[in-house]
């Protein structure tokens, strides 16, 4: 899905700045910068092995940012669509996400700094 941000623009004319506006398509397109295409995560593999655990967080956080760009996206459409309760839904999903994803980076911090600060 692509977004119109002229709907957009339009849809917040009476309500919002038009700065606003700019901000969320800059975040959109930042978000979109982000996208890997492909992770290439072979099956299999020691537990606990680090690499292995790493190819994993990777592959989540695309996961991860891949749904937050859908909520984005819902969230925008809905706002042109009026529809109030699709744009909540999508606003709590979208603060569940990234609560997932801090929750992974912390994870990541704790594996990956503590073990290899030992080793």
């Amino acid at each position: 899905m692509t977004m119109d941000f002229n709907k957009v623009s339009q849809v917040f004319a009476d309500r919002r700045p038009n700065g606003e506006v700019v901000e969320l398509q800059e975040t959109y397109s930042a978000l979109k910068a982000r996208v890997v295409p492909y992770i290439n995560v072979p099956p299999g593999g020691e537990l606990g092995d680090l690499k292995r655990i790493r190819l994993y967080a990777i592959a989540y956080r695309q996961i991860l940012l891949h749904r937050a760009i859908s909520l984005f996206e819902g969230s925008l459409q809905a706002a042109i669509d009026e529809n109030a309760y699709v744009m909540i839904l999508s606003v709590r999903a979208s603060f569940e996400t990234t609560a997932a994803l801090g929750y992974l980076h912390k994870g990541d911090r704790f594996i990956f700094g503590e073990r290899m600060g030992r080793g």
